[in-house]
């Protein structure tokens, strides 16, 4: 929570970030594994498989590849959260 919320509260954008709900936007990042599970030497090995900014797919891999496309349509109507420059 203290990431999330508080994080957001922090810079004054709590109204737009900070939890994950409809109207808010999604910062966000799916790993191939429990963190809190895995034995530590395994950590390191920890990948992203699903990265989202502002609510829009950044990056996208395993079983999340099908949402690659879905990538590149957003980024024509995001020009105004600068996210373009993630996709080039």
């Amino acid at each position: 929570m203290l990431y999330t919320k508080v994080g957001a509260w922090f810079p004054f954008e709590d109204a737009d970030r900070g939890e994950i709900a409809v109207g808010k936007l999604a910062d966000l990042v799916v790993i191939d594994r429990d963190y809190f599970t895995v034995p530590s030497d395994e950590i390191g090995k920890t990948k992203a498989v699903l990265t989202m900014v502002g609510g829009h797919i950044v990056y996208a891999t395993g079983p999340f590849a099908g949402f690659e496309e879905q990538r590149y349509r957003q980024a024509a109507s995001s020009a105004d959260l600068g996210l373009r420059w993630a996709l080039s």
